[in-house]
């Protein structure tokens, strides 16, 4: 599977994902040229780019009902947590930490259950 990991998710995290899930692929928002991209225009960039899920750190996407739309008709998963205030090396290490726990659970759910990716919509 295809993962977009958004600007708002310190990029300490990506070398321990990708290392762990070498299956998959995670691309940056920086890497890609979408930072400061709006999320409904972004949604529809991630499906063209044929994106199966975002992980990120807004919880709005979901609070906001265009946004969650945006999302469902993109056919994205939504992988995100709300993020402690923590600066410096502690706060990557949280960060990091949280981010791989709760992705793990994730991206296993969704390899395991994926009987077609969301671009490959019938």
């Amino acid at each position: 599977m295809k993962f977009f990991v958004d600007e708002n998710v310190n990029s300490g995290c990506l070398e321990p994902l990708r290392s762990t899930y070498r299956t998959h692929e995670f691309g940056y928002a920086f890497d890609e040229g979408l930072s400061s991209t709006d999320d409904i225009p972004l949604f529809e960039i991630l499906a063209e780019r044929r994106y199966d899920g975002i992980i990120t750190k807004d919880r709005e996407q979901l609070r906001n009902e265009d946004e969650r739309r945006a999302l469902f008709d993109a056919g994205l998963h939504w992988i995100g947590h709300s993020a402690k205030d923590h600066n410096g090396l502690m706060g990557i290490a949280i960060e990091t930490a949280t981010r791989h726990r709760w992705t793990d659970l994730r991206v296993e759910r969704l390899a395991a259950s994926a009987t077609h990716l969301p671009h490959e919509r019938r």
